[in-house]
């Protein structure tokens, strides 16, 4: 009869290695993305664009009564400065409960003539982000103030539920499509992916693919968008909602829209115009915007934004297709310009995305060489022990 064997301890110690590799190759790096994954608190960050051309809308020109309206139509030099900056948000929930892991995000967005740095354009957003998902929360606690002077634009939304990623895209982004918020249009639309730039071909980050994503704004009534911003949904919801009308707003907030709007002669708009069939016309002003997304996945980073924005005026949403189609109208635009991030910018979202990708990429290659050992140490000592009892005499019975 054999008798029982004990294990011996080499076979022991590999085999009780082996296990504890394979937990630490399971759980740390789990624990580590869990402190990588979250938006970080307490940072500021700026973006300029490259100075580009504008046409703009300018109404503090001086034009005689029977001039047409191209007389207003202006060049000159733009650029977008922004600052975000986030802070850790105190806000409790409807029980009285602190919220966890919410970050607050405050950002001031500027459309400056770099002449002399007059705003054509002045944004100041207010918003609150899960920071584990990058997503607005569900309470509504966003503000908004958009404005325009020179093209009558005056957004202030009060409280509202904000739907749709903004300014940031999920740790881990996917190869899919995204709910963006548009700040012109008051509104999400999809941001969709296009493609992928391999690492060592992108001109961003050599060590990492980089994701590129497009979002097309169709054509939009500016008039409508300020009514949705007076009358946000304080929740967000599947349901269909029913749009608030222009006339059922407070007579401010009416005045507020109808400044927004232009009324002359059909010829002053339009030079095509007989002279036997000119009449007096009401013309809104309308938008439309493309922008393209350069965005580094495993952190969620965007590397750089392009952006084409056109707001111009146009009788009617047919006339306002046309007319976006058409291009530039010196005669009804209002503002038209392209914009990319310049130089200084890249590099800082460069330097921001790589230590996470370089992270990740260590903590794949550990958890890679910990189940290799482990697995060489499983098999060692399953082979120690298996050989020791093959070599181990059979105890004989008398």
């Amino acid at each position: 009869m054999r008798a029982v064997t004990a294990m011996p301890k080499a076979s022991t110690i590999c085999i009780i290695a082996a296990i504890l590799l394979f937990i630490v190759a399971e759980n740390v790096p789990k624990l580590i993305i869990t402190n990588l994954k979250p938006l970080p608190v307490n940072t500021s960050r700026t973006i300029h664009t490259t100075p580009a051309p504008a046409v703009f809308y300018d109404p503090t020109i001086t034009c005689p009564p029977s001039a047409s309206n191209d007389c207003h139509s202006a060049k000159t030099t733009v650029q977008w400065r922004t600052t975000l900056h986030t802070t850790k948000a105190d806000l409790t929930d409807d029980k009285g409960k602190k919220m966890k892991d919410v970050a607050e995000l405050s950002v001031t967005e500027d459309l400056v003539r770099t002449d002399s740095n007059y705003r054509l354009v002045s944004i100041k957003d207010l918003l609150h982000l899960q920071r584990g998902s990058a997503h607005p929360i569900l309470d509504d606690t966003s503000h908004m103030t958009v404005t325009a002077n020179g093209f009558g634009l005056d957004f202030k939304t009060g409280s509202f539920a904000r739907d749709g990623l903004q300014y940031f895209l999920p740790f881990n982004t996917e190869r899919r499509s995204y709910s963006y918020f548009d700040v012109f249009a008051q509104a999400a639309y999809p941001l969709d992916y296009v493609r992928t730039e391999a690492k060592g071909e992108n001109p961003y980050i050599t060590s990492s693919d980089v994701y590129v994503f497009h979002q097309e704004i169709p054509v939009i009534n500016l008039a409508r968008s300020a009514t949705r911003s007076f009358t946000h949904s304080d929740e967000i919801t599947d349901e269909p909602v029913t749009p608030t009308n222009e006339s059922d707003l407070p007579a401010a907030q009416q005045d507020q829209i109808a400044k927004m709007r232009l009324e002359g002669p059909r010829s002053r708009f339009y030079p095509d115009t007989t002279a036997e069939d000119d009449p007096t016309i009401e013309l809104t002003p309308y938008y439309t915007a493309t922008r393209t997304l350069w965005v580094e996945p495993t952190s969620g980073v965007i590397l750089n934004q392009e952006e084409e924005i056109h707001l111009f005026f146009a009788t009617d949403a047919t006339d306002a297709r046309t007319t976006a189609q058409s291009g530039v109208n010196k005669y009804r635009t209002l503002l038209h310009t392209s914009s990319s991030w310049n130089e200084a910018t890249i590099t800082a979202a460069k330097e921001t995305a790589t230590p996470t990708v370089r992270a990740m990429y260590f903590l794949r290659l550990g958890a890679f060489l910990c189940k290799y050992l482990a697995g060489a140490l499983l098999i060692y000592g399953i082979w120690r022990f298996s050989r020791r009892n093959r070599t181990q005499p059979t105890p004989t019975t008398t």
